[in-house]
């Protein structure tokens, strides 16, 4: 479908077009995936640190979210680190990278989008 609008837009020459074409995309995307997944969309943010124990209790306090803690060891470092895993709204993401960054700048953060969520504080689906 793209490439037939691209392919007319030149042809017509009507620039504007391909925009409005590319927003119309967007929009039916993300209304499609509302209907298909439902509204209840979370994050999943997994955090690799040195200072597991300190982010955890930050999040726990300022989220209201469950953290997972899992002891890990760096292959290249080899040093022991903490994996932390907590699944927040999307609203809550700026809330945890900016706790995280304010406690351990070298922190490594991982954030993914959650499909289906099923447990305590979500929407069973």
């Amino acid at each position: 479908a793209l490439g037939v609008i691209s392919i007319s837009t030149f042809i017509i020459g009507e620039y504007t077009m391909i925009f409005y074409s590319l927003i119309g995309f967007f929009i039916s995307g993300k209304a499609s995936d509302i209907v298909i997944i439902g509204g209840n969309q979370a994050k999943i943010c997994q955090i690799v640190s040195d200072k597991g124990e300190v982010i955890a209790k930050q999040l726990l306090e300022k989220s209201y979210r469950g953290v997972t803690i899992s002891e890990a060891k760096g292959a290249y470092s080899l040093s022991n680190k903490s994996i932390l895993m907590s699944v927040v709204s999307p609203k809550q993401v700026s809330l945890v990278v900016d706790e995280v960054k304010r406690i351990d700048h070298n922190a490594f953060v991982i954030i993914s989008d959650v499909n289906q969520v099923l447990g305590k504080g979500f929407n069973l689906l």
